[in-house]
């Protein structure tokens, strides 16, 4: 038989065999988990839409023959994103980083203070092929839930020092598909060595292209980004603040990496960097609706941590009677310990306290 776990803090299971076992046969119990990995169980704080990087679990088989056969394998299944549009996601933006990233985020005052250094190459905002977007460096503010249809991103960006001068490093905002160098990504682009703005995309079959508005800005000088989806349109803008702004618009079918257009489909609204320090204040997000979905003024910067299900042993096998103890441990997204409850998928063969 099996036994599945629902991640709702760690907690102790004992597992005691009940009627349907015979006397001298052990039998095994599989621990797996179900769907629940995802949504608002685990995936921390959820307020409306479904939690970002939830997926689910994977299911657990447990075989059985007369002298108790062996368990089946229990597999927790890989995060996937969740998506929202016209709700909520409670007031909180991750950071994320990337595996070579040496990166930092932290936010005061409702001012979020980046830093990124990455001497061997910091190229973040380029092409390698087949599919590579950057150097798996980067640092990410991020919505913690992928958006479709319109959506606008806005900040005050301030450069305090380029850390590497290659036009190829920088910060930018706007949408990207996800985290992983692999994943296509759109922004108005503050580059680094030139000192002035781009609009920065993947397009066609996976090149980089670099186009306008082209603003020039001035380390130490805060200037207006703007990214906004409308239908099939994006609108990049950059500006002085309390200026005005230069724009260009693209259609959404003009981001592509050759196989999908991800221009219009389900992203995250982000800023990313490299090799650069800066400051970005008045961080606001906007959904279908145009509610303001996150501001950095009220709202708060999470470290993105994966929810995670482990468990001290895989199975258990007992005979009649006997009683077996588990421990599982769940953490939600962004490192919080997670509840959790357990039940039977047969009481009658196994009881789960």
């Amino acid at each position: 038989m099996t036994w599945s776990v629902t991640l709702r803090t760690s907690v102790t299971m004992a597992l005691l065999a009940l009627a349907g076992c015979s006397s001298d046969g052990n039998k095994s119990a599989a621990t797996g988990g179900d769907n629940s990995l995802g949504g608002s169980a685990a995936g921390g704080p959820s307020g409306g839409g479904a939690s970002a990087q939830g997926g689910a679990a994977g299911s657990s088989a447990g075989g059985q023959s007369a002298n108790g056969g062996a368990a089946g394998n229990a597999t927790a299944g890989s995060a996937g994103a969740g998506t929202t549009g016209g709700q909520t996601s409670g007031a909180f933006a991750y950071f994320v980083s990337q595996a070579n990233g040496m990166t930092t985020a932290d936010l005061a005052g409702g001012i979020i203070t980046l830093n990124s250094t990455y001497g061997s190459s910091g190229n973040a905002f380029k092409y390698v092929a087949p599919n590579y977007y950057g150097t798996n460096s980067n640092g990410f503010i991020s919505f913690p839930t992928t958006m479709d249809g319109d959506f606008s991103i806005s900040a005050e960006v301030t450069v305090t020092t380029q850390n590497k001068a290659n036009n190829a490093c920088g910060i930018g905002l706007g949408l990207t598909t996800g985290f992983a160098p692999s994943d296509a990504y759109a922004y108005i682009l503050m580059r680094n060595q030139n000192n002035s703005t781009n609009g920065y995309y993947v397009n066609g079959m996976g090149t980089i292209s670099a186009g306008a508005p082209v603003v020039p800005y001035t380390i130490g000088t805060p200037m207006l980004l703007t990214f906004n989806r409308m239908g099939t349109q994006i609108t990049l803008g950059a500006g002085p603040v309390g200026g005005t702004a230069t724009t260009q618009m693209l259609a959404t079918s003009a981001l592509t990496n050759g196989t999908t257009a991800y221009g219009s489909g389900a992203v995250y609204p982000a800023i990313s960097f490299n090799n650069v320090a800066a400051t970005v204040s008045k961080l606001q997000i906007k959904d279908k609706t145009g509610a303001t979905v996150y501001d950095s003024a009220t709202g708060t910067l999470v470290k993105y941590i994966p929810a995670a299900l482990t468990l001290s042993a895989p199975s258990a096998a007992l005979k009649k009677g006997a009683m077996a103890t588990v421990t599982a441990t769940a953490v939600a997204i962004g490192g919080a310990v997670a509840d959790i409850t357990a039940v039977a998928a047969d009481p009658s063969i196994v009881d789960v306290t």
